[in-house]
């Protein structure tokens, strides 16, 4: 706007150094089998539906039955999150996986 010229190399000689602010990690299997060991059935499938899809917890409540597409000779499905947005994406599930929300899913027809 005014063409004032910012010498970055000795702006940067004032910057402190890169910390990492974030310090998340991924859960250990054994971490991952406490949890499925405590909870119920329809938390197991969710917890798998996380766990080996990297879908995010934002992406579990915008699921619909349409977003499934199951494929049984392989035994997964295959899921579409975040269906007509810009972040749109197919991701696939582990048999075990698929086995839980099948549970899941009859359980519910008998309720």
């Amino acid at each position: 706007m005014n063409d004032i010229r910012i010498n970055e190399k000795r702006v940067s000689k004032f910057m402190g150094k890169y910390r990492m602010k974030n310090t998340d990690r991924e859960y250990t299997h054994s971490e991952i089998k406490q949890i499925l060991d405590v909870s119920d059935l329809r938390m197991k499938s969710v917890i798998l539906l996380m766990a080996c899809t990297g879908m995010r917890l934002g992406a579990i409540p915008e699921l619909r039955l349409i977003h499934l597409e199951e494929i049984p000779d392989k035994k997964i499905y295959k899921f579409t999150a975040y269906e007509k947005v810009k972040e749109e994406y197919y991701t696939f599930c582990s048999p075990e996986c698929y086995s839980a929300i099948q549970a899941y899913f009859e359980y519910r027809k008998i309720r």
